[in-house]
């Protein structure tokens, strides 16, 4: 990101949305980032450094983006079909489904990565494959979690959801002007997914009133 700043021209409202310099710049881009979660060096990582050799070589990293994007859009769409305005119980097995959606979607988050650098296929539109996806998965998962605790269509879903958005273009905003993405030791990704897997599994354990807000 940081190199795509470093252009003698300027983005235009009526030309080419990318000049010569950007498309450059473009060529040459290398994501930089770290994540210092503590689940995600202590478990997650011994974990999905065996489930990697799994996937074969041909598969594509973006493909597994994709398997993460249909596992948490099948969590939203159990969700809609069982309690279309989020605030209906549903079933204690729809729960345990959403756990699993919901735990499979952030370990093939974490799994498309690991595959781009084992095929040596990393790329800028992979880069922009994956964010993008995380950001469409981000409304699924708090629409998922609001039905769980049963909140509907009220501010306090309107509330989760901005913080959710700012979130994400604040991590965003910060890549741009330091060049990189940097997670610190408890984030979003890991540990707030997992406290979703969490409250999901207290649904599928004890009903729906489990875990009302």
């Amino acid at each position: 990101m940081a190199a795509l700043r470093q252009r003698k021209g300027t983005l235009s409202l009526t030309g080419p949305l990318l000049d010569v310099d950007m498309i450059q710049n473009l060529r040459h881009y290398r994501y930089h980032g770290s994540d210092a979660s503590i689940v995600l060096r202590l478990v997650y990582t011994p974990i999905l450094n065996r489930a990697i050799t799994y996937f074969p070589l041909t598969m594509a990293p973006n493909m597994i983006t994709f398997l993460g994007f249909l596992s948490a859009a099948t969590g939203l769409g159990l969700v809609l079909w069982h309690s279309p305005d989020l605030q209906n119980p549903m079933p204690q097995w729809v729960y345990l489904i959403l756990a699993v959606c919901t735990l499979a979607y952030s370990w093939l988050d974490n799994l498309d990565g690991k595959q781009a650098r084992r095929t040596q296929t990393s790329s800028a539109f992979g880069e922009l494959f994956d964010h993008g996806v995380d950001a469409f998965v981000s409304t699924f998962l708090v629409i998922t979690a609001s039905a769980g605790s049963r909140l509907g269509c009220s501010p306090p879903l309107l509330l989760l959801l901005f913080g959710t958005y700012m979130g994400f273009y604040l991590a965003t905003w910060e890549a741009y002007w330091v060049g990189g993405l940097h997670l610190g030791p408890i984030n979003g990704p890991i540990e707030g997914i997992l406290v979703l897997v969490f409250i999901h599994c207290l649904g599928a354990a004890f009903g729906p009133g489990s875990y009302l807000l």
